[in-house]
């Protein structure tokens, strides 16, 4: 798996700034880990990968047009 990892770093480096990053991440079951250095609002945070904040909310006007919908679980 040395391959794999240096590939997927080879893609950070490549794809920065371009908002890949974070998908990756969630393919792959990763945690998001900011330093204070890279974001001093979040203060040394990690988003554990199976945090309900991976997963957007259903907007309302999704949800009143379907009824059956139900919202992904975090956001209800």
């Amino acid at each position: 798996t040395q391959a794999i990892n240096e590939v997927l770093n080879e893609r950070y480096k490549e794809l920065c700034y371009e908002g890949h990053r974070f998908f990756d991440l969630k393919r792959r079951g990763l945690p998001v880990t900011r330093s204070i250095a890279d974001a001093p609002s979040a203060a040394g945070t990690t988003l554990e990968a199976n945090n309900f904040r991976f997963v957007l909310p259903i907007p309302l006007p999704e949800m009143v047009a379907n009824p059956a919908m139900k919202q992904n679980p975090g956001y209800q």
